[in-house]
């Protein structure tokens, strides 16, 4: 049997003598059935280095998920030979939890947020976690409007503000401030280049006037704040970047940073207030420091995409760059060196306008994913951001739609919970006039209700044992 298990997954270490291998495989059969991976018990033993997965096709992968499937069934079930443990294996985390997520039921999906079809009110447009403050979310919509929400929450819209000036302006910039005495600013900028610092305790209040005007940036697409709150960034539709000081308010502008287009992206570093990475349909992503001379353009380094790139983003120990270019062309890229990674093993649609967009989704135990949505598909693609290797597809519609997808709703742009593993929101957009924008919360460690009536674990994975609670000795808890 321990060879069977070895033979299955060669990067399992089996251990003996352990004397909790009826709660290890009581364990393992729970795991499989809500998709919660937990760590098993008894004395772990040195294991092998995990290694990414090798790509396979559709076909190869089905077969060898069902045949892991029966596999960890038969040797982990419960068994009246007396072993002592010769089933038991550790770290599961890091061993199986990526083979059963791939084969859960459907997660659970809910919408949020919902604009009328046929209108640009209350149309979400963009959004951004609170990085201090857990179920705190910026909604920036169409109209102008600017909502304070909880995305996990039944009653999600909480407060609501608005531009003063009376004109239809689309929110495109939004960006939290990060100290612990800002924890209640953000920065939101509108394509027509307003810049305004809002406070959300004064939204709370009613009042819609902003906390604090900027000069204005012309066709602003990208607003970023640096680690320490002393200034930030926009970008837009040219090739230049201005700089903003938060104390001053003074504007700085560095003038074609990209020689050949506009700039699509920048984001500054989450824990270096002075590293920002600037992304440009002339396919080069450029990693840039304050404190050298960027109006002489000398970056850091910069990387070459095959196609324009759209986006870019760093990981959030900075460790990584990910960039995100046309026709799902995702690569990623050590922040240090500049050299690649790797490159994501999604298929290309070979259409131009396949625009691209990826961020980084927290896992459990240290772990970290990379999410990717296009705009030619209505599934996200989620894969180990250390390794490379493929966790899982989740397609974009509700059991409450009635309709096909493919080809009428797609990814427009996407976040990772800072807080809770497995957690998401995608801003889903449409191409059909009759089926509205909406903001919707994916729930990776949860199942649809509709499909599945047991109840669901929301927790990580070390959980305490509690032998009166069911008959496996597993706690559980309502979401």
């Amino acid at each position: 049997e321990q060879e069977i298990i070895k033979g299955v997954f060669p990067f399992i270490e089996c251990f003996h003598n352990s004397m909790d291998w009826k709660r290890n495989a009581t364990v393992c059969r729970r795991a499989w059935q809500t998709g919660v991976s937990y760590q098993f018990l008894g004395k772990p033993q040195p294991t092998r280095p995990f290694e990414p997965t090798k790509c396979l096709t559709d076909k190869e992968e089905a077969l060898k998920l069902e045949k892991d499937k029966h596999s960890i069934l038969r040797d982990l079930s419960f068994s009246n030979s007396g072993n002592n443990g010769r089933n038991s294996c550790v770290d599961f985390r890091m061993a199986i939890s990526s083979s059963l997520r791939r084969v859960v039921a459907r997660p659970h999906i809910e919408t949020f947020l919902t604009a009328h079809s046929g209108s640009r009110v209350g149309v979400p447009r963009q959004f951004e976690y609170h990085p201090r403050v857990a179920d705190d979310m910026v909604v920036g919509t169409m109209s102008g409007d600017i909502f304070l929400m909880n995305p996990r929450a039944s009653a999600a819209h909480r407060v609501k503000a608005s531009w003063s000036s009376g004109v239809m302006e689309s929110i495109l910039g939004l960006g939290w401030l990060k100290r612990a005495d800002n924890t209640e600013k953000f920065i939101a900028g509108s394509d027509k280049g307003a810049i305004r610092m809002m406070k959300t305790d004064q939204m709370v209040e009613g009042n819609k006037d902003p906390h604090c005007v900027f000069q204005k940036f012309p066709q602003l697409t990208s607003l970023s704040c640096n680690s320490q709150d002393d200034c930030f960034m926009v970008s837009g539709y040219s090739k230049n970047i201005a700089l903003y000081d938060m104390n001053t308010g003074n504007q700085t502008v560095f003038e074609n940073l990209h020689d050949k287009d506009h700039i699509n992206v920048l984001k500054f570093a989450n824990t270096h207030p002075h590293l920002f990475v600037t992304s440009s349909f002339d396919h080069y992503v450029k990693l840039w420091d304050l404190r050298t001379d960027i109006k002489a353009k000398k970056s850091v380094y910069s990387q070459k995409s095959e196609n324009g790139t759209l986006m870019a983003c760093f990981s959030d120990d900075d460790r990584y760059i990910l960039g995100s270019a046309v026709d799902n062309e995702v690569t990623q890229y050590h922040t240090m060196s500049g050299k690649r990674h790797f490159r994501y093993p999604i298929s290309a649609k070979g259409s131009r306008y396949n625009y691209t967009r990826s961020y980084y989704m927290q896992g459990v135990g240290g772990d970290f994913y990379t999410i990717i949505g296009s705009c030619d598909d209505n599934v996200i693609h989620i894969f180990n951001s250390e390794t490379g290797a493929f966790f899982r597809d989740v397609e974009l519609t509700t059991p409450s739609d009635g309709f096909d997808p493919r080809g009428l709703i797609y990814c427009q742009s996407l976040r990772g919970d800072p807080f809770v593993p497995f957690n998401l929101c995608v801003l889903v957009n449409s191409n059909h006039i009759y089926i509205p924008s909406r903001l919707i919360h994916i729930d990776l460690m949860k199942s649809d209700v509709n499909e599945e009536r047991r109840e669901p674990r929301v927790k990580g994975e070390e959980e305490g044992w509690d032998e009166s609670s069911d008959d496996d000795g597993l706690q559980r808890e309502k979401t």
